[in-house]
């Protein structure tokens, strides 16, 4: 069987989708020392809408919840130009003993788009920080853009699926 170069050039345009670059792998040569900070997982916020930030610190090497007795922890927000809205406030250990709060106005989030947010805490003889993004939306809805990839691949099956039809039911002469 013979294949023509337009069959190949469909083909290759049908695989095209799936060639994703990967980003390089970060590597943490002492992930056993400095503080560990986790925070809450959101990734949409409405705009004009107050949100409360917390993040809980623990050491690495033991495990152990770190308290503000040793420890301080800051926060930046940058918007989705780059600039700092918030620059190094320092964020309160709550009553409860569990972890770091922030309680951030709606009058920083005014813009849609990305944000970043990067938390640093501090104690005597060790450090960490955690960095994390999220989107400001006018409803606090995550946009669902429709992936590219699938109208390609339609395209694709179409032609391939005329160009074989084409040929044996003479579909283009009446």
């Amino acid at each position: 069987m013979k294949f023509s170069p337009i069959f190949i050039f469909l083909f290759l345009l049908v695989l095209t989708p799936f060639i994703f670059a990967q980003p390089p792998a970060q590597v943490n040569l002492n992930i056993d020392t400095g503080i560990g900070i986790e925070f809450t997982k959101i990734e949409v916020f409405e705009n004009n809408q107050v949100h409360f930030f917390n993040v809980h610190a623990f050491n690495r090497s033991d495990g152990v919840r770190l308290t503000n007795a040793t420890t301080q922890c800051f926060l930046h927000l940058f918007d989705n130009k780059g600039f700092h809205v918030v620059n190094q406030v320092e964020m309160e250990f709550d009553t409860l003993g569990l972890d770091w709060d922030l309680n951030i106005t709606g009058g920083n989030f005014t813009r849609n788009g990305e944000y970043s947010t990067l938390v640093t805490c501090n104690a005597t003889t060790i450090g960490g920080f955690a960095s994390f993004g999220f989107e400001v939306t006018q409803d606090g809805l995550a946009n669902v853009v429709f992936p590219q990839q699938f109208s390609v691949i339609a395209l694709g099956i179409i032609l391939i699926m005329f160009g074989l039809l084409n040929p044996r039911y003479n579909l283009m002469k009446s």
